[in-house]
Order: structure tokens, then sequence, then C-alpha cells
């Protein structure tokens, strides 16, 4: 089966940077870290919980799970057709 994973860069809400790190907490896994989490853009210092970057970033996220359905729907069309001997 074909490999869908995608990974998404998450944008600052003000300067558009993508470095963000940890404030106040050493973080291991930010992917899997609380939504309250705080992390500081490395490039404007602006301050956001890891809920605030992902609720401003919703339309890149959006963006990027219809791209992946759209994937996956035409493999799954074209399989089918295989399947089918159309």
């Amino acid at each position: 089966m074909k490999d869908y994973d995608r990974s998404v860069k998450l944008i600052c809400p003000l300067c558009g940077n993508d470095g963000f790190c940890s404030v106040g907490e050493e973080v291991e896994d930010l992917l899997n870290a609380p939504g309250t989490t705080k992390m500081q853009c490395a490039d404007c210092k602006s301050i956001y919980t890891k809920d605030e970057i992902i609720e401003a970033n919703s339309l890149i996220i959006e963006n990027a799970k219809d791209e992946m359905v759209e994937e996956v729907m035409k493999d799954f069309d074209e399989q089918l057709k295989k399947a089918l001997g159309i």
C-alpha cells in the first residue's frame, strides 16, 4: 500500500516563520506535547500555545488534508478500475 503520511509546517501567525521552541519546559516530542505547551517563535519571539498555533494554521492543515484525501480517492479509483477490468 502507498504511504500517505504528510508533514505540515506550521508557521507563526505574526511573521510566518516556521521555527518554534518551547517556553518554560523541556519538550522532547512536540507532536505529542499537550496543547497548552507554550511555544515561542524563533524569529519574532511571539509566544503562543501549541493549540493557538494549530488554530492559526487551520487553513494550511485543511488544505493538506484535502490534498491527501484527493490522492487517496484517485488511487482507490484506479485500483478499483484495475480490479474490475475497466
